[in-house]
C-alpha cells in the first residue's frame, strides 16, 4: 500500500499580498478625489460668505449715512428760527383747538334742548293772533319777538309753556310791547341776557342779532 507525503505544507508556501498596486491606486485616486471636491466645495462656500459679507456691509454702510444725513437735517431743523416758529405757531393752534372742542364737549353736556325742539313746541302753541318774527335761543335763554293784534292773547299765550317740555321753566325778565301804524302791537319777551336784541328799533327787527339760533317767519 502507497502512501502519498504532502511535503508542500501551509507554512513553506509564500504569502499573497492584498492590497495590490491596482487596489492601492485606486484607493489613492478615489481619496484624491474626495479632497479636491472638498477642497472645492470650501472655496465655495467661503467665496459665497464673502460675498454676503460684502453685501451686508455695503448695506450698513449705506443706512450708517442715511441716519447721519437725517441727523444733520435735524440738526438744522432744531436752528431754524423760522420753523421754530411755525412749530410753536402749529402747537398754540392745536392747544386752541383742544380748549374748543372741550368747550363744545361741555356745551352740549349742559342738557341744552335743541333748537328744531324748541320750534316744535312753539308751533304746538300757536296762537291766531300771535305770530313771531325772530327766536333767540341761547343755552336756557330764549327771546321771542313778534307781533299780536290782541294784547291779551300774549299772557295766556305765555302760560301755555308750562305745558311743554323745551318752553317750561323759562326765565322772562323782558315783556315789552310796542304800537305800530298797521294797528298791531309788536313784542318782545326774553332774557335780560339778550341786550343787544332788545335795544333794537322796529324796522331793524328783519336784520341778523347775532344770536344762537335766529328764526324769522311771519303769518298772512
Amino acid at each position: 500500500m502507497k502512501r502519498i507525503a504532502n511535503l508542500y505544507v501551509a507554512e513553506l508556501q509564500p504569502n499573497r499580498d492584498p492590497l495590490t498596486l491596482k487596489l492601492v491606486s485606486l484607493v489613492v485616486g478615489t481619496l484624491l478625489v474626495v479632497v479636491m471636491i472638498g477642497a472645492g466645495l470650501s472655496k465655495w462656500y467661503l467665496a459665497n460668505q464673502q460675498a454676503t459679507t460684502a453685501k451686508l456691509s455695503a448695506q450698513n454702510t449705506a443706512v450708517q449715512q442715511q441716519v447721519n444725513q437725517q441727523q444733520e437735517l435735524l440738526k438744522q431743523a432744531l436752528n431754524d428760527k423760522q420753523l421754530l416758529a411755525e412749530i410753536d405757531q402749529l402747537e398754540l393752534r392745536l392747544a386752541q383747538r383742544q380748549r374748543l372742542l372741550q368747550h363744545m364737549r361741555s356745551v352740549t353736556q349742559t342738557g341744552q334742548p335743541s333748537f328744531a325742539n324748541v320750534m316744535t313746541d312753539l308751533a304746538r302753541v300757536d296762537n291766531d293772533n300771535i305770530w313771531l318774527q325772530r327766536i333767540v335761543l341761547a343755552y336756557q335763554d330764549m327771546t321771542l319777538q313778534g307781533h299780536t293784534t290782541a294784547a291779551s292773547a300774549l299772557p295766556r299765550w305765555l302760560a301755555s309753556f308750562s305745558n311743554y317740555p323745551t318752553l317750561k321753566n323759562r326765565n322772562f325778565g323782558v315783556f315789552e310791547l310796542r304800537d305800530e301804524q298797521n294797528g298791531a302791537l309788536q313784542f318782545t319777551v326774553g332774557s335780560d341776557s339778550h341786550g343787544s336784541l332788545l335795544l333794537q328799533q322796529p324796522s331793524q327787527l328783519g336784520t341778523s342779532s347775532g344770536a344762537t339760533n335766529n328764526g324769522s317767519g311771519a303769518r298772512p
